[in-house]
């Protein structure tokens, strides 16, 4: 399974496991923080798209740490 989402005005594909660099964002390491603009998600059978973003789907993640 993975998921296409936008963060800082840029596109990631992520799955489960995936560490990413992103923009800055609110929060210290540790704290789950959430991504709500979800464009596709890919379960392994079915794709779903967006048009542009999926209604009610939301991509959790958790912060390892803030750089510069």
């Amino acid at each position: 399974m993975y998921a296409i989402i936008q963060s800082g005005g840029k596109q990631y594909r992520i799955q489960k496991g995936d560490f990413l660099d992103v923009e800055y964002m609110e929060g210290e390491a540790g704290h789950k923080v959430g991504f709500d603009d979800v464009l596709l998600v890919h379960d392994n059978e079915r794709t779903y798209l967006g048009t542009p973003l999926l209604d009610q789907v939301r991509v959790s993640a958790t912060i390892t740490e803030q750089g510069r």
